[in-house]
Protein backbone atom coordinates (compact mmCIF):
# COMPACT_ATOMS: atom_id res chain seq x y z
CA UNK A 1 0.00 0.00 0.00
CA UNK A 2 1.19 3.58 -0.86
CA UNK A 3 1.44 6.63 1.64
CA UNK A 4 0.05 9.13 1.46
CA UNK A 5 1.53 11.88 -0.64
CA UNK A 6 3.89 14.11 1.33
CA UNK A 7 4.04 18.30 0.85
CA UNK A 8 7.28 19.96 1.87
CA UNK A 9 4.91 23.29 2.87
CA UNK A 10 4.56 21.05 5.94
CA UNK A 11 2.03 23.14 8.33
CA UNK A 12 0.46 25.61 5.89
CA UNK A 13 -1.12 22.68 3.83
CA UNK A 14 -2.50 21.42 7.12
CA UNK A 15 -4.13 24.29 8.16
CA UNK A 16 -5.71 23.97 4.67
CA UNK A 17 -7.81 20.93 5.30
CA UNK A 18 -11.17 21.43 7.46
CA UNK A 19 -10.90 20.43 10.58
CA UNK A 20 -13.91 18.57 12.39
CA UNK A 21 -15.84 21.14 14.12
CA UNK A 22 -19.53 22.46 14.80
CA UNK A 23 -21.77 25.33 14.89
CA UNK A 24 -20.45 26.36 18.64
CA UNK A 25 -16.96 26.36 17.61
CA UNK A 26 -17.54 28.80 15.11
CA UNK A 27 -19.28 31.08 16.76
CA UNK A 28 -16.41 30.32 19.82
CA UNK A 29 -13.55 30.96 17.51
CA UNK A 30 -14.60 34.76 16.01
CA UNK A 31 -16.05 35.78 19.54
CA UNK A 32 -11.86 35.16 20.67
CA UNK A 33 -10.59 37.04 17.90
CA UNK A 34 -13.66 39.88 18.26
CA UNK A 35 -12.69 40.23 22.06
CA UNK A 36 -8.93 40.81 21.43
CA UNK A 37 -9.72 43.33 19.05
CA UNK A 38 -12.03 45.27 21.46
CA UNK A 39 -9.19 44.97 24.22
CA UNK A 40 -6.78 46.67 22.43
CA UNK A 41 -8.53 49.69 19.91
CA UNK A 42 -10.19 50.26 23.53
CA UNK A 43 -6.96 50.51 25.59
CA UNK A 44 -5.30 52.91 22.91
CA UNK A 45 -8.12 55.18 22.36
CA UNK A 46 -8.16 56.07 26.06
CA UNK A 47 -4.56 56.77 25.75
CA UNK A 48 -5.06 59.66 22.84
CA UNK A 49 -8.30 60.66 25.05
CA UNK A 50 -5.89 60.90 28.28
CA UNK A 51 -3.82 63.25 26.28
CA UNK A 52 -6.10 65.37 24.91
CA UNK A 53 -7.90 66.40 28.54
CA UNK A 54 -4.06 67.26 29.61
CA UNK A 55 -3.27 69.33 27.04
CA UNK A 56 -6.99 71.23 27.67
CA UNK A 57 -6.08 71.13 31.22
CA UNK A 58 -3.03 72.79 30.96
CA UNK A 59 -4.59 75.64 29.00
CA UNK A 60 -6.95 76.47 31.51
CA UNK A 61 -4.16 77.07 34.17
CA UNK A 62 -2.67 79.53 32.14
CA UNK A 63 -5.95 81.29 31.69
CA UNK A 64 -6.43 81.28 36.06
CA UNK A 65 -2.78 82.69 36.24
CA UNK A 66 -3.74 85.77 33.96
CA UNK A 67 -6.41 86.66 36.15
CA UNK A 68 -5.36 85.65 39.24
CA UNK A 69 -2.30 88.25 38.58
CA UNK A 70 -5.01 90.98 37.18
CA UNK A 71 -7.76 91.04 39.87
CA UNK A 72 -4.63 91.23 42.31
CA UNK A 73 -3.50 94.37 40.10
CA UNK A 74 -6.91 95.72 39.90
CA UNK A 75 -7.59 95.44 44.31
CA UNK A 76 -4.47 97.05 44.43
CA UNK A 77 -5.17 100.03 42.27
CA UNK A 78 -8.56 100.25 43.61
CA UNK A 79 -6.95 100.44 47.74
CA UNK A 80 -5.12 103.09 46.89
CA UNK A 81 -7.57 105.69 46.61
CA UNK A 82 -9.11 104.96 50.06
CA UNK A 83 -8.23 106.80 53.01
CA UNK A 84 -6.84 103.64 55.34
CA UNK A 85 -3.24 103.75 56.18
CA UNK A 86 -2.41 100.20 55.44
CA UNK A 87 -2.96 100.14 51.98
CA UNK A 88 -0.20 102.56 51.26
CA UNK A 89 2.37 101.61 48.36
CA UNK A 90 4.42 99.93 50.34
CA UNK A 91 2.02 96.94 52.16
CA UNK A 92 0.28 96.78 48.41
CA UNK A 93 3.42 95.94 47.20
CA UNK A 94 3.85 93.58 49.71
CA UNK A 95 0.32 91.78 49.13
CA UNK A 96 1.21 91.35 45.25
CA UNK A 97 4.79 90.28 45.86
CA UNK A 98 3.43 87.73 48.24
CA UNK A 99 0.93 86.80 45.97
CA UNK A 100 2.96 86.19 43.07
CA UNK A 101 5.65 83.93 44.98
CA UNK A 102 2.73 81.75 46.21
CA UNK A 103 1.11 81.55 42.73
CA UNK A 104 4.80 80.85 41.29
CA UNK A 105 5.01 78.02 43.69
CA UNK A 106 1.77 76.37 43.06
CA UNK A 107 2.73 76.63 39.23
CA UNK A 108 5.70 74.88 39.82
CA UNK A 109 4.32 72.05 41.95
CA UNK A 110 1.57 71.05 39.16
CA UNK A 111 4.27 71.31 36.51
CA UNK A 112 6.86 68.81 38.36
CA UNK A 113 3.88 66.91 38.96
CA UNK A 114 2.62 66.66 35.23
CA UNK A 115 5.92 65.39 33.97
CA UNK A 116 6.33 63.11 36.46
CA UNK A 117 3.01 61.71 35.45
CA UNK A 118 3.76 62.01 31.42
CA UNK A 119 6.95 60.20 31.98
CA UNK A 120 5.84 57.53 34.99
CA UNK A 121 2.04 57.04 35.46
CA UNK A 122 0.81 54.12 33.19
CA UNK A 123 -2.69 55.77 32.48
CA UNK A 124 -0.62 58.54 30.04
CA UNK A 125 2.35 56.40 29.35
CA UNK A 126 2.09 55.30 25.72
CA UNK A 127 0.11 52.00 25.08
CA UNK A 128 1.96 48.93 24.89
CA UNK A 129 2.39 47.72 21.70
CA UNK A 130 -1.13 45.33 20.36
CA UNK A 131 -0.54 41.71 20.50
CA UNK A 132 -0.07 40.55 16.32
CA UNK A 133 -3.68 39.47 15.00
CA UNK A 134 -1.61 36.24 13.47
CA UNK A 135 0.45 35.58 17.16
CA UNK A 136 -2.76 35.61 18.85
CA UNK A 137 -4.45 33.39 16.30
CA UNK A 138 -1.31 30.39 16.23
CA UNK A 139 -2.11 30.10 20.20
CA UNK A 140 -5.67 29.18 20.29
CA UNK A 141 -7.43 25.90 18.61
CA UNK A 142 -7.10 24.42 15.21
CA UNK A 143 -11.00 25.45 14.61
CA UNK A 144 -9.95 29.09 15.32
CA UNK A 145 -7.03 29.41 13.24
CA UNK A 146 -8.97 27.80 10.21
CA UNK A 147 -12.27 30.27 9.84
CA UNK A 148 -9.92 33.43 11.43
CA UNK A 149 -6.74 33.40 9.25
CA UNK A 150 -8.07 35.55 6.64
CA UNK A 151 -9.20 37.85 9.32
CA UNK A 152 -6.34 37.95 11.77
CA UNK A 153 -3.91 38.58 8.32
CA UNK A 154 -6.87 41.72 7.37
CA UNK A 155 -6.61 43.18 11.00
CA UNK A 156 -2.73 43.06 11.11
CA UNK A 157 -2.40 45.39 8.03
CA UNK A 158 -5.50 47.84 8.98
CA UNK A 159 -3.42 48.40 12.48
CA UNK A 160 -0.38 48.74 10.44
CA UNK A 161 -1.90 51.33 8.10
CA UNK A 162 -3.59 53.36 11.47
CA UNK A 163 -0.16 52.91 13.71
CA UNK A 164 1.98 55.60 11.44
CA UNK A 165 -0.42 58.73 12.00
CA UNK A 166 -1.64 57.37 15.24
CA UNK A 167 1.97 57.25 16.60
CA UNK A 168 2.39 60.78 15.46
CA UNK A 169 -0.88 62.37 17.02
CA UNK A 170 0.56 60.96 20.93
CA UNK A 171 3.92 62.59 20.12
CA UNK A 172 2.56 65.91 19.11
CA UNK A 173 0.42 66.05 22.28
CA UNK A 174 2.87 65.34 24.70
CA UNK A 175 5.19 67.65 22.57
CA UNK A 176 2.25 70.14 23.03
CA UNK A 177 1.84 69.41 26.67
CA UNK A 178 5.88 69.88 27.22
CA UNK A 179 5.42 73.51 25.34
CA UNK A 180 3.07 74.83 27.11
CA UNK A 181 4.42 73.77 30.69
CA UNK A 182 6.97 76.07 29.30
CA UNK A 183 5.00 78.66 28.29
CA UNK A 184 3.57 78.89 31.79
CA UNK A 185 6.42 78.87 33.65
CA UNK A 186 8.20 81.77 31.51
CA UNK A 187 4.81 83.94 32.39
CA UNK A 188 5.04 83.62 35.73
CA UNK A 189 8.59 83.85 36.07
CA UNK A 190 8.99 87.23 33.94
CA UNK A 191 5.78 88.31 36.43
CA UNK A 192 8.11 87.97 39.10
CA UNK A 193 11.20 89.72 37.50
CA UNK A 194 8.73 93.10 36.39
CA UNK A 195 7.14 93.20 40.05
CA UNK A 196 10.99 92.89 41.76
CA UNK A 197 10.17 89.85 43.43
CA UNK A 198 13.20 87.12 43.48
CA UNK A 199 12.44 83.84 43.51
CA UNK A 200 15.63 81.46 46.04
CA UNK A 201 16.05 78.14 44.65
CA UNK A 202 18.39 76.61 47.62
CA UNK A 203 18.86 72.76 46.99
CA UNK A 204 22.34 71.82 48.60
CA UNK A 205 22.75 74.83 50.02
CA UNK A 206 23.94 75.39 53.68
CA UNK A 207 20.62 75.85 56.18
CA UNK A 208 19.72 79.23 56.65
CA UNK A 209 17.04 80.24 59.24
CA UNK A 210 16.92 83.54 58.13
CA UNK A 211 15.28 82.35 54.85
CA UNK A 212 14.18 78.65 55.63
CA UNK A 213 12.21 76.24 56.87
CA UNK A 214 13.59 73.08 57.92
CA UNK A 215 10.64 70.60 58.09
CA UNK A 216 13.11 67.16 58.74
CA UNK A 217 16.45 66.06 58.90
CA UNK A 218 17.37 63.43 56.42
CA UNK A 219 20.20 60.55 55.54
CA UNK A 220 22.05 61.81 52.63
CA UNK A 221 25.16 60.47 50.68
CA UNK A 222 25.50 63.33 48.21
CA UNK A 223 24.70 65.91 50.47
CA UNK A 224 26.81 67.68 53.42
CA UNK A 225 25.89 67.63 57.12
CA UNK A 226 23.95 70.52 57.32
CA UNK A 227 22.95 71.41 53.82
CA UNK A 228 19.81 71.39 52.12
CA UNK A 229 19.02 67.46 50.69
CA UNK A 230 15.19 68.26 49.19
CA UNK A 231 13.40 71.37 48.36
CA UNK A 232 10.16 71.15 48.75
CA UNK A 233 9.38 74.99 47.82
CA UNK A 234 11.85 77.83 47.48
CA UNK A 235 12.09 80.82 49.08
CA UNK A 236 10.91 84.27 47.79
CA UNK A 237 12.62 87.98 48.95
CA UNK A 238 10.70 91.31 47.90
CA UNK A 239 13.30 94.19 48.39
CA UNK A 240 15.21 93.30 51.33
CA UNK A 241 12.78 90.79 52.87
CA UNK A 242 11.83 87.55 52.75
CA UNK A 243 8.34 87.26 52.17
CA UNK A 244 7.98 83.36 52.12
CA UNK A 245 10.20 80.68 53.69
CA UNK A 246 11.68 77.57 51.77
CA UNK A 247 10.33 74.59 52.81
CA UNK A 248 13.55 72.13 53.07
CA UNK A 249 14.75 68.70 54.09
CA UNK A 250 18.38 68.96 56.04
CA UNK A 251 21.28 66.51 55.68
CA UNK A 252 22.04 64.63 58.98
CA UNK A 253 25.07 65.98 60.17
Amino acid sequence: MNAPPGNASGDSTTEDIPPTFGLLDVVEAFTAMRHEYRNQTKETRAVAERLGSTSEKLDAVGERIEAVVAATQNKASTSRSGDDPSTTDENLGSVFALRLAEIDHAVSRSIDAARRSLCTNPDTAPARAPVSATDYLGSLGPITRFFCRRFAHQLDQQRQHEAQPKLGTEQATIENVVAGLAMTTDHVRRELKKHGVERIDVLGQPFDGEAMHAVEVVDSDAIPPGHVAEQLSPAYRFGERIIRYADVRIARG
